[in-house]
């Protein structure tokens, strides 16, 4: 945090919020700037160049890639759960190549209801405790593995027995936001922070060979 106590000082911090606001996880970011100096007028001369740097690098590593690979292999109903940073980290088509490919099914919150249609044989419904699908949930529910991908797991996801979400399965969640993920509220085996973009490219380059025909029928 920085006390800005000039009008030209309040510029550099616009440039920041915006580009915080676009880059990462995005989203909103709060500004706050006294009122003293919101009426204040600028001399341009006084500028200070913006000097923005938000570069964050969260490649998936060989690690994860080989622990989400053994995960797969060991599971017999997995399901993908799908949040907003799909769409955010410009993922669609990755997550559409590596469901299909696999014949995983996919659910997703109700912040991703446009990301993967509903006219996809995979695509089985929304997930949460308000106005979603009894498919969804009951997929979630059934589920020996869960992969989370952008999703902060809120209680309108969860509902408020977490504990009981995904009562029988790993959870592992690929997200940038660490901290999202140290809540009290949120029961997951594993997290790993990646960029969801890093991680459905490596995933797709180890042609698995996975088959859930059986279960994504059965959802």
């Amino acid at each position: 945090a920085v006390m800005i106590k000039s009008a030209e000082e309040a510029v550099e911090a616009i440039d920041i919020a915006f580009s915080k606001s676009i880059t990462g996880r995005k989203g909103p970011v709060w500004l706050d700037i006294p009122l003293n100096i919101q009426s204040s007028i600028i001399n341009t001369s006084l500028i200070k160049e913006s000097k923005v740097d938000v570069s964050y690098n969260l490649e998936l590593s060989d690690k994860d890639l080989n622990y989400l690979k053994q995960s797969f292999a060991s599971s017999k109903r997995p399901t993908i759960l799908i949040g907003s940073g799909v769409r955010h980290s410009a993922s669609v088509s990755l997550l559409r190549t590596f469901a299909e490919s696999n014949l995983i099914p996919i659910t997703y919150t109700s912040s991703a209801v446009d990301i993967y249609g509903t006219k996809n044989d995979l695509s089985i419904g929304s997930v949460g405790s308000m106005g979603c699908s009894r498919a969804g949930n009951f997929a979630v529910q059934n589920s020996d593995f869960i992969l989370v991908l952008g999703s902060r797991l809120s209680s309108l996801t969860t509902g408020t027995d977490f504990c009981s979400f995904a009562r029988e399965a790993k959870i592992i969640v690929i997200d940038i936001d660490k901290a999202e993920h140290q809540k009290e509220g949120v029961k997951i085996d594993k997290l790993i922070e990646a960029d969801i973009k890093s991680s459905l490219s490596k995933l797709n380059k180890l042609n698995m060979n996975l088959n859930y025909k059986d279960w994504s029928n059965k959802c």
